[in-house]
C-alpha cells in the first residue's frame, strides 16, 4: 500500500499556490483542501466538484479560477442576489 501521508504531503507542495483543473476540462477551480484517504489533506477544487477518488485527475494550473461555484464562493452572496451564469429558481419552501 502506498504511503498516503507522503503523496499527500507531494500533492500540497506540488499545488502550492496553484487553482486546480480536473481531468481535460477547461473550466479551472480555486484550491481547497479536503480529508482524503485516512484522514490526510490533499487539494481539492474549492466548489467541492467531484474528481472520483482519484487524485490523479487533479492538475496545477497558475490562471484565474473560471468555475463559478468556486468564484461565487469567495464572498458571501447578498440575498437574494444572483450568482453569475446561475439559473433563477422559481420555488418556495412550499414547493419541497
Amino acid at each position: 500500500m502506498p504511503d498516503v501521508e507522503a503523496q499527500a504531503a507531494a500533492m500540497r507542495a506540488q499545488f502550492q499556490g496553484a487553482a486546480i483543473r480536473i481531468g481535460d476540462s477547461h473550466v479551472i477551480h480555486a484550491q481547497d483542501l479536503c480529508t482524503w484517504i485516512a484522514g490526510v489533506q490533499v487539494p481539492a477544487p474549492a466548489c467541492h466538484t467531484g474528481f472520483a477518488i482519484s487524485p490523479d485527475r487533479l492538475h496545477p494550473v497558475w490562471q484565474d479560477p473560471t468555475c463559478q461555484l468556486c468564484t461565487g464562493r469567495r464572498r458571501p452572496a447578498e440575498a437574494g442576489e444572483q450568482i453569475t451564469g446561475q439559473l433563477t429558481l422559481d420555488a418556495t419552501l412550499e414547493d419541497v
